[in-house]
C-alpha cells in the first residue's frame, strides 16, 4: 500500500483543457410535466416523501417516466419490480440531473438501486464506445477516459457488509448482454 497512487500522473492545471462532463441525464416525462402541483403534493404526502432544496426535481411513478435507457430497463424488468419504490420516484430524477441527494429510508426500502442505476449510466456513458448502438443514446455519452483518470464513480459505505450488499445489488443490474 505504499506505493498506493503512485502510478497517477501529475496534471498541468493551467494548461490542461478538460473535456466537458455531463451530469444531467434527465429529461422529464410529458407525464409528469402534466402532472398538476397538487397532484405532486398529494403523490408525495401519500409516499411519505419530504424534500428540502430548490427548484427540486418532480418524481415519477413508474420506470418508464425515468426515461432510463432500454438497457436498464430490461435489467429493472428482469428483476420483476412492479414500481419504482418511494425513495426511487423522486431520487432518480433528482440523481439523473445531477443533483446532489441525500436519502434517508429504512431497511430494504430501494436506497441502493437509488443512487447505483443513475451512476451505472454515467460509467456506460463512458463505456458506451463498446455497446451496440440500440443499448445506448448518444446522449449519454461520454467522452473515454485516459489512462491515470480516476475513477468515473465511487461509492463508500461504512462496513464491509454494507459494501458486499451494494455489490450484491449493483451485479443485479451491472450487466449489458
Amino acid at each position: 500500500m505504499s506505493d498506493l497512487g503512485g502510478s497517477l500522473r501529475a496534471v498541468d492545471w493551467a494548461n490542461t483543457r478538460l473535456e466537458k462532463f455531463e451530469k444531467n441525464f434527465y429529461v422529464e416525462d410529458k407525464r409528469v410535466s402534466s402532472r398538476s402541483e397538487r397532484e405532486i403534493e398529494d403523490f408525495r404526502r401519500s409516499k411519505e416523501i419530504k424534500v428540502q432544496g430548490r427548484d427540486v426535481p418532480r418524481p415519477i411513478t413508474s420506470f418508464e417516466e425515468a426515461g432510463f435507457p432500454q438497457y436498464l430497463m430490461t435489467s429493472i424488468r428482469a428483476q420483476g419490480f412492479a414500481n419504482p419504490t418511494p425513495i426511487q420516484c423522486q431520487a432518480w430524477p433528482m440523481a439523473l440531473s445531477g443533483r446532489d441527494v441525500v436519502a434517508i429510508a429504512q431497511t430494504g426500502s430501494g436506497k441502493t438501486i437509488s443512487f447505483a442505476l443513475p451512476a451505472m449510466l454515467h460509467i456506460n456513458a463512458y463505456a458506451s464506445y463498446s455497446l451496440p448502438p440500440e443499448k445506448i443514446s448518444p446522449s449519454y455519452r461520454q467522452p473515454l477516459l485516459s489512462a491515470g483518470d480516476g475513477p468515473i464513480t465511487l461509492i463508500l459505505a461504512p462496513t464491509r457488509e454494507l459494501a458486499v450488499q451494494i455489490q450484491q445489488e449493483c451485479t443485479k443490474f451491472g450487466c449489458v448482454s
